[in-house]
């Protein structure tokens, strides 16, 4: 009866072919391991290596089952939207570039809040002084 290996994955670890554990199980004839035993675990944990290498796409350093950081699209488009009209606010308040890179900043940070903020502040007019 051959036993089946399986990958085991840790974020500190690339894969590796078994538990410490496994190499000094007992086996059916007794306690230690025979020299059978011994070498099937090494043949296995090759035979898994050679699968990890015969694949060169898979990565053993990421998790598959973890999806990259990603944006909407809709909410790109509403920062987008957002920064422009916040880069226009911030200069037409101001008369200053920098409040308009700062205002521009803040609409695409905040996609939601900034615009309101230009709103209640009187969208485009001069600061009262």
């Amino acid at each position: 009866m051959q036993s089946e290996i399986t990958a085991y994955r840790f974020p500190s670890q690339a894969y590796t072919a078994a538990p410490a554990a496994y190499a000094s199980a007992p086996t059916a004839t007794g306690m230690i391991p025979s020299i059978s035993d011994k070498l099937t675990t090494a043949l296995n944990g090759i035979q898994l290596a050679s699968n990890l290498a015969a694949d060169p796409t898979v990565d053993p350093t990421v998790d598959p089952t973890v999806k990259p950081f990603s944006i909407s699209p809709v909410w790109q488009v509403a920062s987008a939207i957002s920064s422009t009209l916040c880069i226009y606010h911030g200069y037409k308040r101001n008369k200053s570039v920098g409040w308009a890179i700062w205002w521009g900043l803040m609409g695409g940070i905040a996609p939601v809040i900034a615009p309101v903020i230009a709103v209640a502040q009187g969208f485009g007019k001069e600061r009262q002084k």
